[in-house]
């Protein structure tokens, strides 16, 4: 149970290790709405999957696929920075929710806290998505 908790943690921790980017994301050819859009989508993606291999316990992918969900939510916060102030700040509170999970996971102690705290993260990751579909008309 102990190497579960340990890889899990450290999967969680690696897949959203959410700060701030170094990489900045911009385009001529779309506007901040759209590079905001296209970045939501792909960091939605990326998080089902790695709770899927989380869910079917394949550590080894979820591992694999946590470069994704860390780069993808680089990405957004990247584009976030693009939109006005207002748009950013009705956002942040969703994302700093998500960067809450993401910290709690490393005080997991069972598998079955692990899907519970996974529950709870894809369902902020969800309010996340949903804000931003709402706010920009994605």
């Amino acid at each position: 149970m102990r190497s579960v908790r340990s890889a899990f943690a450290c999967t969680a921790l690696i897949a959203v290790a959410i700060g701030p980017s170094v990489a900045a994301c911009s385009s001529n050819s779309k506007n901040a709405s759209d590079q905001v859009c296209d970045a939501r989508s792909d960091f939605s993606n990326a998080v089902s999957k790695v709770a899927d291999d989380l869910r079917s316990l394949n550590l080894g992918q979820a591992r694999t696929d946590a470069d994704a969900v860390r780069s993808t939510f680089d990405k957004l916060v990247d584009s976030l920075k693009q939109l006005t102030e207002e748009q950013r700040d009705q956002l942040q509170p969703q994302i700093d929710k998500v960067k809450s999970d993401v910290s709690s996971f490393s005080d997991v102690g069972s598998v079955d806290e692990i899907r519970s705290m996974l529950d709870s993260t894809q369902s902020d990751v969800r309010a996340v998505v949903d804000a931003i579909q709402s706010d920009l008309k994605c």
